[in-house]
């Protein structure tokens, strides 16, 4: 039987992959911004699929 820590490793890769969420989401938004990088439509599609 397993212990209580498989609870709080699920727990912390949950927050992880959050985390890595929200950098990805905040890199698009701000890669939206720079009038250069809004012209390539492959980046938006990468960052967004």
């Amino acid at each position: 039987m397993r212990g209580k820590g498989w609870i709080r490793d699920i727990l912390s890769h949950f927050i992880i992959l959050l985390l890595l969420g929200a950098g990805l989401l905040a890199l698009s938004k701000k890669a939206g911004e720079i009038p250069a990088l809004a012209a390539l439509d492959y980046l938006d599609k990468a960052l967004t699929a």
